[in-house]
């Protein structure tokens, strides 16, 4: 912590994105998650608000993404601390926002958040977040 976040020797920082629908956004839920669920409720509503959606299976290489500018924002309700820990901490170092997704600070014994490059678009993605609720 406080070192700041480098890949390959160069230092990574989230993107600029703005807006929600300009943007690339990852989601995480369980693999039989069941209809009518508000996993599901979110992830529509989600969709028909940003530029695309990506499910790519590793929470920690998500949270990376955001962090090197690949993705603009990624959230989950279903996830493990083993599947966060590192990946918490560079998306951080990076200038990304993180919380819970309640929007209190986030808590690696509970990891149900949202993360974005910016603090604008992280507001949009949370009041997306939760309309779906």
């Amino acid at each position: 912590a406080g070192q700041g976040a480098h890949l390959n020797g160069k230092r990574l920082s989230a993107s600029n994105c703005l807006r929600l629908e300009e943007a690339l956004v990852a989601a995480s839920f369980a693999p039989n998650v069941p209809r009518g669920s508000v996993e599901v409720a979110r992830f529509i509503e989600v969709l028909h608000r940003c530029q695309a959606v990506r499910r790519l299976g590793s929470a920690a290489l998500n949270l990376c993404y955001v962090a090197a500018g690949r993705l603009d924002a990624y959230f989950a309700a279903n996830i493990k601390a083993w599947d966060v820990a590192a990946g918490q901490l560079i998306l951080r170092e990076a200038g990304a926002t993180l919380t819970s997704l309640d929007g209190g600070p986030f808590q690696l014994d509970r990891p149900k958040f949202a993360s974005a490059a910016t603090a604008e678009l992280h507001s949009e993605l949370m009041a997306t977040l939760n309309a779906a609720s």
